[in-house]
């Protein structure tokens, strides 16, 4: 189509460039003194040797025009048939990723092994205050068998009393001690988390990693539809979710740090 166009515009410009020709062969009388000097220097040719300069110079143009309007063409084609290319990154970086915590907490190897540990010594303690209590039902029995106010009920009473006050003591003690113990795996872990987010962003160029909840909302949960309606990001597309990188470059981190330390601990020790 852009060729037959061509051709057709050709033709009408080499017929435009023969009547200019035949028209500067005979001037009017009243620019017969203003012509230019161009074209008072044909009147000097021949007409053989004018049709040929007028055809050179409109073929010229023509040309010109004709390469212009295919190029023009050739480009509204080319934007029509294909998709608009994304924008160029700035070299100094202006992505935005998004990173499910949670998922990334999961996954942590060393989460994983403090929590298991945490939940080994918590688990301990429990059994320690069952056992307690059992002591405590087992006196509150042994004081039915005294008068109160005897010897040996007030000498009960007060070993009871004792086991009681010491239990409420260490539970207190434990509690906080568990809490400040899972505090701080939490506060570990996570410090570990955002130095791998923090070299990744800068690697790729990402200038800021927000935090997202990427599990699916249960309708059948009002908790669930409650923190889903209040989650702060409302859409994310799949490419900008960092997630599973960051799980994959800890789980290698984990594994090499093992691997140096069972290779440490087999390694014979040297004599002196």
């Amino acid at each position: 189509m852009v060729r037959t166009w061509l051709e057709s515009y050709f033709c009408y410009l080499l017929a435009a460039a023969f009547r200019a020709k035949y028209a500067a062969l005979v001037p009017s009388p009243s620019t017969e003194g203003a012509r230019p000097k161009c074209i008072a220097g044909m009147s000097r040719m021949t007409p053989l040797q004018q049709g040929v300069l007028i055809v050179t110079q409109c073929f010229s143009r023509a040309c010109l025009r004709a390469l212009v309007a295919c190029a023009a063409s050739a480009s509204l084609s080319n934007a029509q048939s294909s998709p608009a290319a994304p924008p160029a990154e700035s070299s100094s970086g202006t992505r935005v990723a998004v990173i499910d915590i949670a998922k990334v907490f999961e996954a942590h190897p060393g989460f994983k092994q403090s929590m298991d540990k945490l939940k080994q010594d918590v688990q301990a303690v429990e059994n320690q205050m069952r056992q307690r209590r059992q002591q405590l039902e087992s006196i509150r029995e042994r004081m039915k068998q005294f008068e109160t106010g005897s010897p040996e009920y007030k000498d009960l009473e007060s070993q009871y009393l004792k086991i009681q006050a010491d239990g409420q003591i260490e539970a207190t003690q434990k509690k906080k001690e568990f809490i400040e113990r899972e505090a701080s795996v939490y506060y570990t872990v996570y410090k570990e988390i955002e130095a791998e987010v923090s070299t990744f962003a800068r690697v790729n160029r990402i200038s800021m990693v927000v935090r997202f909840n990427s599990s699916e909302i249960d309708p059948k949960d009002q908790q669930s539809i409650l923190e889903g309606v209040n989650r702060p990001l409302v859409f994310s597309a799949g490419n900008i979710n960092i997630t599973e990188f960051i799980k994959e470059q800890i789980s290698r981190s984990y594994a090499k740090s093992s691997a140096n330390a069972t290779a440490a601990g087999n390694r014979p020790a040297q004599t002196r």
